[in-house]
């Protein structure tokens, strides 16, 4: 929803519930080095992946099936607000913020604990200043104003087991200058 305060005023939000749940996710994972594989989920069945060889990896019967779906926050919710003030000639500045809440969740089908991102805000704000009757902007920014360390995606070595993670950037400040023709 977006909503007009007042002229110069605006204000916005948006709320998500998703209940994802895997009904069934089975799959077969290897252990390279036959030891146990690392998961947050029932495994079982394991067994040499080259048998009749010195080879000691193995592979391990993964069920995963009624684990919360990857990637999906229980409840996320948006809000913005903007405030135009009205510089004449042609002019005005817009101050925006947003913010983010997100509940935690999984970013793998590994399960494991230093795989999932825990619940977060993440706010951002801009200054900007429109000028010629729209026809260039320039515009101060700084994002993820908390510096919230939050995972995007992850990923688990098959040898190792190690865990490695992708992360959103961290605190981004700076500016854009825009000109329309």
């Amino acid at each position: 929803m977006r909503f007009a305060l007042t002229p110069n005023d605006r204000l916005g939000a948006d709320v998500q519930y998703m209940k994802g749940e895997y009904t069934s996710l089975a799959f077969t994972a290897l252990s390279a080095s036959g030891g146990p594989l690392r998961s947050g989920c029932a495994i079982g069945n394991g067994r040499l992946a080259n048998p009749g060889t010195p080879n000691t990896a193995r592979f391990f019967d993964v069920d995963c099936s009624g684990r919360p779906t990857v990637n999906s926050p229980e409840w996320t919710a948006n809000l913005t607000y903007d405030h135009t003030f009205d510089l004449g000639n042609g002019m005005d500045v817009v101050a925006g913020a947003r913010t983010r809440l997100e509940s935690s969740r999984f970013v793998t089908i590994d399960y494991l604990p230093e795989l999932r991102q825990g619940a977060y805000m993440m706010s951002d704000a801009s200054l900007t200043l429109n000028g010629g009757n729209g026809r260039w902007s320039i515009t101060g920014f700084i994002n993820n104003i908390e510096n919230e360390a939050v995972l995007a995606g992850g990923t688990q070595r098959p040898i190792l087991q190690n865990a490695f993670v992708i992360l959103r950037p961290p605190r981004t400040y700076g500016g854009r200058i825009s000109f329309n023709f």
